[in-house]
């Protein structure tokens, strides 16, 4: 392959696909957080509740739906756990949070964040299309990896000077997360 075949190609792949770089790369950076807040929705309004005290350690789903019926929160529950005797429950747009002991909690009601809500809704697989079309742009952002590496570059900093320090450095950093890893 010419340098101006690899070149051009390192060119026009990212021009293709300078958006997606910046919407995956902004959205991974908010999603790397997402455990400090919930970037995907924001709190619009608390509402402090009361139910019956249940000391229980487990409960069913049954037992999830009748509290959620007394509360008069008539949304679907996607996910409940209890945790240090607090019972969480968590929906579309609000979260349950109840002290199984005292019985007192509160509803917090949410909306979707806009802009950040979509942005993040492309990270999961939200069609076959898109798993394809995400496919296709990894690949892509493998070979502008490379075609970058190879493009001539006659100054000090191409890759037989500087450049390959820089890649072994970016390859090494990873590799020593990966290897001390705690899990």
């Amino acid at each position: 392959m010419k340098s101006c075949s690899i070149k051009n190609t390192h060119i026009y792949l990212g021009y293709f696909y300078i958006g997606l770089i910046i919407v995956y790369s902004i959205s991974g950076i908010i999603m790397n957080h997402r455990n400090h807040w919930k970037p995907e929705k924001f709190k619009i309004l608390t509402e402090e509740i009361q139910i019956q005290q249940n000391k229980k350690r487990n409960l069913s789903f049954q037992e999830i739906n009748t509290i959620m019926n007394r509360i008069q929160l008539f949304e679907k529950v996607n996910h409940y756990c209890i945790r240090n005797g607090n019972l969480k429950i968590l929906c579309d747009h609000s979260d349950v949070i109840i002290d199984l002991k005292s019985g007192k909690g509160e509803i917090i009601f949410y909306t979707k964040t806009p802009v950040i809500y979509q942005s993040l809704f492309l990270h999961k697989n939200i069609s076959s299309w898109w798993i394809y079309y995400s496919d296709i742009f990894g690949i892509s952002i493998i070979i502008l990896a490379f075609s970058g590496i190879f493009i001539a570059n006659k100054n000090e900093n191409n890759f037989t000077k500087r450049g390959w320090k820089f890649i072994l450095l970016g390859i090494i950093i990873p590799l020593l997360v990966f290897l001390f890893q705690d899990n």
